[in-house]
């Protein structure tokens, strides 16, 4: 049987940031709101990855960052809208 790995590109990122990434890229002010009701109190303030064991028995590293991914689905999201 198989095993289970994690990927991520090993660096966490605030909501925020991510926010101020698109914008950039868009060049819109857009605006955010957070749904109070949707929030819950077992929900953990950070979430990430630890693609150390996937790295350690491939070579894996990340190659593309945040940026260029985020880049690369506002394309596609403007060819399918």
């Amino acid at each position: 049987m198989g095993e289970a790995y994690n990927l991520s590109g090993g660096q966490v990122y605030e909501i925020q940031e991510i926010v101020d990434i698109l914008r950039g890229l868009t060049g819109f002010d857009f605006e955010i709101w957070q749904d109070p009701k949707l929030l819950r109190p077992t929900d953990e303030p950070i979430i990430f990855g630890d693609s150390q064991k996937f790295q350690r028995e491939t070579g894996w590293q990340q190659e593309i960052p945040l940026e260029k991914t985020l880049g690369d689905m506002l394309v596609y999201w403007d060819k399918v809208l």
